[in-house]
């Protein structure tokens, strides 16, 4: 990941780029001024991933990386935090979101590692909250998704509704306001095959890596062709405010559910007990994440607990039931009848599978 930090002060962009560096930023860029910062931009792109810039002389309606950050699109999904040494009112925040807002959050000086680290979180959720439209190919489920917005006893941050039954419309939404784009929500049935080939090619541009791509169906021979790059397959009939709520805490905290998950990893590689804690707090965040589920069923598989383990494993597949190594590890820990079953399912949602290949001639057999 990379950080950029806009001062004067050498000496405080030393500091902080050291602070950055702890906090996981691989590299830290420092200009002096915005045309050094412009001329960064144009080399890095959308590879800056966070924004500093030091404001000491106060007036903070009409900053000049403001106006370079809201110029450039493919800065659009990076925060800009105000570092200043003085309390005063933002006008952007007062305001509430706006697509101009270009401020994301402000720290004052001095600070500690841990109010930047805080600091950071919140700016990436404030960028997140502009992500507020909602892509559907198809139309049979607009309604439904329309009706689920009114639930107000659910925390979400969607406000518009849009869709996509044919090319141009797609291209219209990704190419042009990616940025508004917060979630691609996709009916098999309405897509054809060059629809297809742009959501896939779409999934690997940087805003298509931060927009949850959901599938509206669970049906085997309905999802193969979004097995690769779809995030979440769901069944809408009946949940489709629950669906709503997964996807918008999905966009608002995915930036510290990606941490938590960095930090996880190395926690179990060093068999640190600090692994559960951290995938616990992962999990209120986002409870579906088919990743963090499979790890939870791993670790209390590690204690001897196989029966909690194939409930985490069940909820998994759940919310991806094309990913094989689920049903490997479903099928290991399952017997009797369950043990057939899992077979047969995984025979049809992963039949080219060696592994699940090998083990349905094993179990034929038989």
């Amino acid at each position: 990941m990379i950080a950029m930090i806009i001062s004067e002060n050498s000496y405080f962009r030393t500091n902080l780029g050291g602070m950055l560096t702890h906090l996981g930023y691989t590299q830290v860029i420092q200009a002096e001024h915005v045309d050094e910062a412009s001329f960064f931009f144009s080399q890095f792109g959308d590879q800056i991933k966070l924004v500093l810039f030091e404001n000491l002389g106060g007036n903070v309606t009409d900053l000049p990386i403001s106006r370079l950050m809201i110029q450039r699109s493919e800065l659009d999904f990076t925060p800009l935090v105000l570092i200043t040494n003085f309390t005063a009112p933002i006008p952007y925040f007062t305001q509430g979101i706006s697509p101009l807002s270009r401020i994301d959050a402000e720290l004052d000086r001095p600070f500690t590692i841990s109010q930047l680290s805080k600091c950071i979180y919140q700016a990436h959720e404030r960028r997140a909250h502009l992500r507020n439209k909602i892509l559907i190919c198809g139309e049979t489920y607009q309604n439904a998704i329309a009706e689920a917005l009114l639930v107000k006893n659910r925390p979400m941050h969607w406000q518009e509704i849009t869709s996509a039954t044919q090319l141009d419309e797609l291209d219209e939404a990704l190419i042009h306001h990616p940025f508004r784009v917060g979630t691609i929500m996709v009916e098999p049935a309405s897509v054809d095959k060059h629809m297809l080939d742009r959501l896939a090619h779409f999934k690997k541009t940087l805003p298509g890596a931060q927009t949850p791509l959901v599938i509206l169906s669970r049906n085997s021979s309905k999802i193969q062709p979004f097995r690769l790059f779809a995030d979440l397959f769901f069944e809408i009939e009946a949940d489709a405010d629950v669906l709503l709520e997964i996807v918008s805490k999905r966009i608002i905290f995915g930036r510290e559910i990606r941490d938590f998950l960095i930090k996880f990893k190395q926690a179990l590689k060093s068999n640190s007990s600090n692994s559960q804690r951290l995938l616990q707090i992962a999990l209120k965040k986002d409870s579906v994440r088919w990743e963090l589920l499979k790890s939870k069923a791993k670790l209390l598989e590690a204690e001897g607990k196989p029966e909690a383990a194939l409930h985490y494993l069940f909820q998994a597949w759940r919310s991806q039931p094309c990913d094989p190594s689920i049903y490997l590890s479903l099928i290991e820990l399952s017997t009797g009848s369950d043990h057939q079953k899992w077979i047969s399912i995984a025979k049809e949602f992963c039949p080219h599978h060696p592994q699940i290949q090998q083990i349905g001639l094993h179990a034929h057999a038989q």
